[in-house]
């Protein structure tokens, strides 16, 4: 968890490639750990989807937001109680 939170500081510090390489590291954890469908990695899921959003939107045009598309699709859809 605490890898988690230090990639979503490094985000709202404004270096969000630092972010994103420590919120995968957390994902790889947290999935080898618990399991792709806990909670706690969805929310890693969630916190890389909302962090290549807030990236594009500081650099229209990079290409973040298709990333975050990738990691939306990944989510659990509303329908299954997420």
């Amino acid at each position: 968890m605490c890898l988690m939170y230090w990639g979503r500081t490094r985000a709202d510090l404004g270096r969000f490639g630092e972010g994103v390489e420590v919120l995968l590291e957390s994902k790889a954890i947290l999935d080898a750990a618990l399991g792709p469908d806990h909670p706690r990695s969805v929310e890693g899921r969630r916190n890389l989807e909302e962090v290549h959003r807030r990236w594009e939107a500081a650099e229209p045009g990079a290409g973040h937001g298709e990333e975050a598309d990738r990691w939306l699709k990944t989510l659990p859809s509303p329908e299954d109680g997420a």
